[in-house]
C-alpha cells in the first residue's frame, strides 16, 4: 500500500491544482495534524478549525516505486519550436512539463459517497485498479496507468 497526500484545494498557481499529489509515502507513514484531520481531531482540535489542505489517499497494492511515478518530473526533448532554446546543442535539452504530469480527478470521477467521505474524514480508500479509473494525465500521451514501468518519451 502506498500513502498520497493530495491538494485538497487549488492553490491559486496554475501548476497546483485540487486532486494534485504533493507526497508519497509508505503505508508505515503517519501524517501530522495540518495532513490527516483524524489527528487533527484526536490532538484536540475543533473540526471546524480544520485547514483543508491537504486529504490522504490510502491505495491498496501498489508498490511505492510505483506511487512515486505520480509525483516525478515530467520531460519531454526540445524541439526546434521551443524558442527557449536557441542554441546549437538544442536537440539534447529537454522541455519540463511540470512536476506533476498526473491529477486525481477528485470533482469529477469520484462517486458521491467518496467525495463525501473524502471531504468529512479527509482520508480515502481506493485499489490500484480504481485509482488508474480516476486518474488523469495531464501530459496529453494516454499512458494514464500507473505502473512500474514509465513510458519515457
Amino acid at each position: 500500500m502506498a500513502r498520497f497526500l493530495l491538494l485538497a484545494r487549488s492553490t491559486g498557481r496554475s501548476a497546483r491544482v485540487k486532486g494534485d499529489p504533493v507526497a508519497v509515502f509508505d503505508d508505515s507513514h503517519i501524517f501530522g495534524e495540518r495532513e490527516d484531520k483524524s489527528i487533527w481531531l484526536a490532538n484536540g482540535n475543533a473540526e471546524t478549525a480544520w485547514p483543508g489542505i491537504f486529504f490522504v489517499l490510502d491505495v491498496l497494492g501498489i508498490t511505492l516505486e510505483e506511487a512515486k511515478r505520480m509525483i516525478q518530473v515530467h520531460k519531454r526533448a526540445a524541439t526546434a519550436g521551443d524558442d527557449e532554446f536557441d542554441a546549437p546543442d538544442a536537440a539534447d535539452r529537454f522541455v519540463i512539463l511540470g512536476r506533476h504530469r498526473w491529477n486525481f480527478d477528485i470533482g469529477g470521477k469520484l462517486t458521491v459517497k467518496e467525495r463525501r467521505d473524502i471531504t468529512n474524514k479527509g482520508i480515502l480508500r481506493l485499489t490500484k485498479k480504481k485509482l488508474n479509473s480516476y486518474t488523469v494525465d495531464r501530459s496529453g500521451l494516454g499512458d494514464s496507468l500507473i505502473t512500474a514501468s514509465p513510458r519515457d518519451i
